[in-house]
């Protein structure tokens, strides 16, 4: 009886390990299964994700540069409209408006307020456009220039005479205290209208150039340089002579200055030197620039 009791222990032992080992596997069996079909599944998902990317890229890189472009562009014109000034509707004009900028300088012994601006050069040789400067001395040049000098002697008072450095005229008929220089811009343009109508009378040129080109260049270097002094505006003030006899001012042209250091401006020049184009290396030394299309002044 024990022996069989035993037996039946061991059968119900075996079959209940058979029955563990079985389950067992089951699970292994499922495990693996659901383990297969979640790779499967993130793979699916990796590979569709990867679709969408690849499809909708372009799209995207499309959409970003143009958003980059709108902005840099609204960026550029708020930027630029702060300092670009309002542009002149006429030859006229431009030689007439002061488009300033926001910078005033306090400039020479007289004090006189200086503002920047931003000017054009119009000087007939790159183009058509002519001031009513440019030409030959006639009665419409001769106008152009005359209004530039319409302005003489500047009244100082006894302190700004005494920054000149040198003696200067007293106002005539003036009160005391009172005393006259030039405005040494005005002078300037002065001198150069003489020596205008003066070459116009007796032109003449390189050899090497026509009658038509020495024409052409020389109205180019006359109105060049009026609109040279204009753009520089010296305000150094001359001093003024005084003739007892004849009652008149004589404009006497001397005195002390305050200059842009010229030696400085000219070691600066000789350091950045460069060598000429083979064209203008064969020219006459007095045609080294030219100043047609394309050439640089």
């Amino acid at each position: 009886m024990l022996a069989n009791s035993d037996k039946n222990n061991t059968i119900d032992q075996d079959y209940h390990e058979g029955e563990n080992s079985q389950s067992q596997q089951v699970n292994l069996e499922d495990d693996e299964s659901s383990t297969h079909g979640l790779i499967s599944g993130n793979l699916r998902r990796e590979k569709r994700n990867k679709h969408w990317i690849k499809r909708h890229l372009p799209y995207f890189l499309t959409l970003m540069l143009t958003a980059t472009n709108i902005i840099t562009l609204v960026v550029w014109r708020s930027s630029s409209s702060t300092w670009q000034a309002p542009w002149p509707s006429s030859i006229l004009e431009l030689d007439t408006v002061r488009n300033t900028l926001s910078e005033v300088e306090i400039l020479g012994p007289a004090d006189i307020p200086v503002e920047r601006e931003m000017r054009e050069f119009y000087t007939g040789i790159t183009d058509d456009r002519r001031t009513e400067f440019l030409g030959p001395s006639n009665a419409k040049t001769d106008v152009a220039w005359g209004s530039l000098e319409d302005v003489g002697l500047i009244r100082l008072n006894e302190q700004q005479a005494r920054l000149l450095g040198v003696p200067t005229a007293r106002e005539f008929n003036g009160l005391p205290g009172s005393y006259v220089g030039v405005l040494e811009v005005f002078h300037q343009i002065h001198c150069l209208n003489r020596i205008r109508q003066a070459f116009y009378r007796e032109q003449k040129g390189p050899s090497f150039e026509s009658p038509s080109t020495i024409q052409r260049h020389t109205e180019h270097c006359f109105d060049y340089l009026r609109q040279s002094f204009m753009c520089l505006g010296d305000v150094n003030i001359g001093p003024v002579g005084w003739n007892e006899t004849t009652q008149t001012y004589i404009a006497e042209g001397d005195g002390i200055k305050e200059c842009r250091n010229f030696d400085k401006i000219h070691a600066w020049a000789k350091l950045h030197d460069t060598p000429m184009a083979p064209g203008n290396a064969a020219l006459p030394p007095t045609h080294d620039i030219h100043h047609g299309h394309g050439g640089s002044r």
